[in-house]
């Protein structure tokens, strides 16, 4: 028994752990070619996560806008503008004369101030504890 575990024993000590530098490489070596595989995919219009869908090209890109629904936004401003009565200027050389009795004199009623705006509101009180 002590023949069979000495083979063993050396086997186990002539095995070594691979590098820590060569693995890395491998490993970015590995990520650089896939990555630069699915970009040549990518820029010749095989996107798989577009599925079944064809680009449209430049020239297809004027013909796809054509068909998309345009929506125009605008802003209405109504404003209402009185303007004052025109004076009337009599075109008649002759007066006219009522038979109606002349209206009272109109006082305008007294004009009053607005009310003031209310107090703001006082800062919150906080205290450190």
């Amino acid at each position: 028994m002590t023949d069979r575990a000495a083979p063993s024993a050396t086997a186990a000590a002539a095995r070594k752990k691979p590098r820590i530098l060569p693995t890395v490489l491998l490993g970015l070596a590995t990520f650089g070619v896939i990555f630069g595989f699915l970009a040549f995919q990518l820029s010749n219009g095989n996107d798989p996560a577009l599925g079944d869908r064809v680009l449209a090209s430049a020239n297809d890109a004027k013909a796809t806008r054509a068909d998309a629904p345009v929506v125009n936004r605008r802003v209405i401003k109504t404003r209402i503008v009185h303007l004052p009565p025109k004076p009337t200027v009599g075109s008649s050389s002759l007066p006219v004369t009522s038979s109606a009795p002349s209206p009272s004199p109109v006082t305008s009623a007294p004009t009053t101030s607005p009310a003031p705006a209310p107090a703001p509101a006082p800062a919150p009180v906080t205290s450190s504890s």
